[in-house]
């Protein structure tokens, strides 16, 4: 079951003595909202930390 996996990470240790290496991950999708006269799409993107929405 996935209530029995447990893991014992510090991830700040790890980090510090080159077990685990810090890594950005890219997101990327659509927000559509239904209003009453018309649909809102949203597209968001981000990557490094640096968020880009278009609407």
């Amino acid at each position: 079951s996935a209530n029995s996996f447990t893991t014992e990470i510090d991830s700040e240790e790890d980090i510090r003595s080159g077990k685990l290496k810090k890594t950005f991950v890219r997101l990327a999708g659509y927000l559509i909202q239904e209003c009453q006269t018309y649909v809102g799409v949203t597209y968001i993107n981000s990557i490094d930390g640096n968020c880009y929405i278009y609407t």
